[in-house]
């Protein structure tokens, strides 16, 4: 064998045994807004008890967000905008609207799919481990001293470690926030730069999900220092499931979880 087809070999070895070596076991998948909030592939409308019992079935799936809002009576439905009427029969916000009017509301899809009470979930679905994030979102829209973290905690006790169901809390508003760190829970934050990411991190924030584009590789492993979490969300194609899983965060949170899950495999 003369020299340069040694050569080509020994590169040839060298380049596949570093593609072999490329890894992202470790990078967790978590599916948004339940099913998708802009997945065309779901048979199920995002945030829904329907959608929510259909993805728990699945093993492989590592994680679950979900947007949660108060009602004016501090029960907690699954739904992801600020107004009920772009995608309802009913009109207002969450937190105006007691939870007999909200269990009377339904969406304008085609089988007239009712919005969903957090607290009329079946846990027991569950198929394996799976992290659950609980966005918290339009705290302060109507009166803020309507809900209190002690609602919130109370709530998050009733789910937390049950049948395999991890809880962490997403929570924008800092002293909200704080409260419901201070009663044990680890919470996420949201952010909208890296230098949001470093000071929510400075702070108590477990970690934070952030959006693909705006992070580089050496950025996530920044703010990973200290086991801070880094969610990577924002990818609506393979190939920004791609991107996002080469920058080796801690998940990543997509629309289509089958289809990441096998991309990570």
């Amino acid at each position: 064998m003369n020299f340069r087809v040694f050569r080509y070999i020994v590169i040839l070895f060298l380049f596949f045994s570093c593609k072999e070596q490329e890894s992202f076991k470790e990078v967790r998948i978590v599916s948004h807004a339940v099913s998708g909030l802009y997945n065309p592939q779901s048979f199920h409308i995002d945030n829904t008890k329907e959608a929510l019992h259909y993805v728990l079935k699945f093993e492989e799936l590592e994680g679950i967000e979900i947007d949660v809002q108060h009602s004016l009576d501090g029960s907690l439905w699954m739904f992801h905008d600020e107004v009920l009427e772009d995608r309802t029969s009913e009109s207002g916000r969450i937190c105006e609207k007691t939870d007999v009017a909200l269990s009377q509301a339904t969406y304008t899809d085609i089988n007239a799919t009712s919005i969903s009470r957090l607290s009329s979930i079946d846990w027991s679905l569950n198929n394996g481990n799976k992290d659950v994030y609980l966005d918290l979102k339009n705290l302060n829209a109507c009166i803020s001293e309507a809900y209190t973290p002690g609602q919130f905690i109370s709530i998050l006790d009733e789910i937390n470690g049950k049948e395999g169901v991890n809880v962490f809390p997403i929570i924008n508003d800092t002293a909200f926030a704080h409260a419901v760190h201070n009663a044990g829970y680890k919470v996420f934050s949201d952010a909208i730069s890296y230098d949001e990411a470093k000071d929510r991190l400075d702070l108590f924030y477990h970690g934070v999900f952030i959006r693909n584009a705006i992070v580089t590789s050496s950025e996530v492993s920044n703010l990973q220092i200290n086991d801070k979490k880094i969610i990577l969300f924002d990818m609506f194609s393979m190939s920004g499931v791609r991107d996002g899983l080469r920058k080796y965060p801690s998940a990543i949170l997509v629309e289509d979880f089958k289809s990441a899950i096998i991309e990570r495999n």
